[in-house]
């Protein structure tokens, strides 16, 4: 008994099972042409967005807008983490 009211206190006062994860189509999953390519300095691509982040390992890539350019953010964020190798 214990246990189930230090769980309640933990998930605040919430019971019950969780909901299921958010299905999303991952970048080498995803239908758009050209998405996750890499995008050379001055290249330009309609409906993409370019990813670089200075300092990261991960070169500049064409994304399309929406979570595959959120993947790319994240990517390149953590691949800068500890700067260019």
């Amino acid at each position: 008994m214990a246990a189930r009211k230090t769980a309640q206190v933990w998930n605040g006062g919430m019971t019950g099972a969780s909901r299921p994860p958010t299905a999303h189509t991952r970048p080498r999953e995803c239908r758009e042409p050209h998405c996750g390519e890499p995008a050379p300095a001055g290249s330009q691509r309609a409906r993409m967005v370019r990813v670089s982040v200075p300092g990261s390992r991960e070169p500049a890539r064409w994304y399309c807008r929406g979570w595959c350019a959120l993947y790319g953010q994240a990517l390149a964020d953590v691949q800068a983490i500890g700067g260019a190798m």
